[in-house]
């Protein structure tokens, strides 16, 4: 600026100040965000590249989940129809045992019917045992009956004789008979014996047959569950798989646009390299809507200060906007609540605001009443000191907000 300017030309640089110092905290703002978003980018590449090798990992051990699954499946099923089989075996053998036990029982009933018999045929041989002796008795009689007879009697005595041999040998193979059938008795009641424990046998192999078919049943229908959970499990590797599949196709398209990113990085900051801009610029560009309204209220205050005095002239008597009513005094007491409104800077800003518009309001009134071009260019060189002021102290304001921030 022009030491000690006023009015019009003031206000030129004043513009010009402005309008460098948003240029100045924009290339700020661009280059800040630019390293910013260069160290994003290349975690952005690094990013990618992990997920990228990460899902190739993934992807391979899904493959072999997926392979071993497959396996476990097939021993599964094949488990599953073993298990079919063996209840159907387990059937079979308690038909047959069924059959063992109706054959035991008829066994067991010819043998008592047997038993019946030769119980029959041993009170036969007792009654020919008793005749051969009564037959033996009575030819030993006709024996005696013979001899006491004489001659007369020596032929009946041949046939008393006789009689006697076929009594001895009646009643000798009733005694072997006898003893035939006794053996044959003994051997039908071992038989007996046998076949009632060949029963219990039975009745205990059905027993485990029933017990045994139970667990195949269960062995099945956990099969089946293993079955309906290896399904399962087979879709949700099959989803992750998929799913892999998209994140590594993510993943380079992520490390795409990481290296889009970084040539544009590249690129702004050989931009930036080829300009210059103000280092203090970056003590406050934390809050980028704030460079613009803070520059746009110091125009406003340039637009608002050149208006009045355009409309100065001698008679002409009017208010000006009081420090309140300008967009300034608006912001001012929008923000008064704010961090960095309980600063010494925030209390210089309201005193030196206020005395903006005061020393406009008492130009406007000196040249109303026709005051010397000195006595009006005293306070005019006051006003643009004290709006330079006001620009300084947002500019302050503005790096304590950033600094409260960081």
């Amino acid at each position: 600026s022009v030491e000690g300017s006023t009015g019009l030309i003031a206000s030129l640089f004043n513009g010009i100040k402005v309008t460098q110092s948003t240029m100045s905290e924009v290339m700020a703002l661009i280059d800040s965000s630019n390293t910013k978003l260069e160290y994003s980018s290349q975690e952005l590449s690094n990013a990618s590249k992990k997920l990228s090798e990460s899902s190739n990992l993934q992807a391979v051990s899904l493959e072999e989940t997926a392979a071993a699954i497959e396996e476990i499946a097939s021993t599964i099923k094949q488990s599953s129809a073993n298990a079919q089989k063996m209840t159907t075996h387990a059937q079979s053998v308690t038909k047959a045992n069924e059959v063992g036990k109706n054959l035991a029982h008829q066994t067991v009933k010819s043998m008592d019917e047997l038993s019946n018999e030769v119980n029959s045929i041993l009170e036969a041989i007792t009654v020919i045992d008793q005749i051969a002796f009564q037959t033996n008795i009575l030819s030993l009689n006709a024996a005696v009956e013979a001899a006491t007879a004489g001659e007369a009697g020596k032929g009946f005595a041949v046939v008393a004789a006789e009689v006697r041999n076929l009594a001895t040998r009646s009643a000798d193979a009733a005694k072997e008979i006898k003893a035939i059938v006794e053996s044959a008795t003994q051997k039908a009641n071992m038989s007996k014996e046998v076949t009632d424990k060949m029963l219990q046998g039975y009745n205990a192999l059905d027993d485990n047959i029933n017990q045994t078919i139970g667990l195949i049943e269960e062995v099945a229908n956990a099969t089946k569950e293993q079955q309906n959970a290896i399904v399962q499990i087979n879709d949700t590797v099959n989803s992750l798989d998929k799913a892999t599949q998209e994140n590594a196709s993510l993943a380079s398209n992520i490390s795409v646009m990481a290296q889009n990113t970084q040539e544009l990085v590249e690129q702004l900051k050989n931009a930036v390299s080829n300009t210059t801009y103000n280092e203090l610029s970056k003590k406050r560009i934390c809050d980028p809507a704030l460079i613009f309204t803070a520059n746009k209220l110091k125009s406003d205050h340039i637009v608002f200060k050149d208006n009045n005095f355009n409309n100065c002239g001698i008679g002409k008597n009017f208010t000006v906007k009081t420090h309140n009513e300008c967009d300034l005094g608006k912001w001012i007491n929008a923000h008064k609540n704010e961090k960095f409104a309980q600063t010494q800077a925030w209390n210089e800003l309201l005193k030196v605001h206020e005395d903006v518009h005061a020393k406009v309001q008492k130009t406007v009134d000196l040249y109303a009443v026709g005051a010397s071009n000195e006595e009006i260019f005293t306070y005019t060189k006051d006003v643009e000191q004290s709006a330079t002021k006001v620009f300084a102290l947002l500019d302050k304001l503005r790096e304590i907000n950033c600094e409260n921030k960081s």
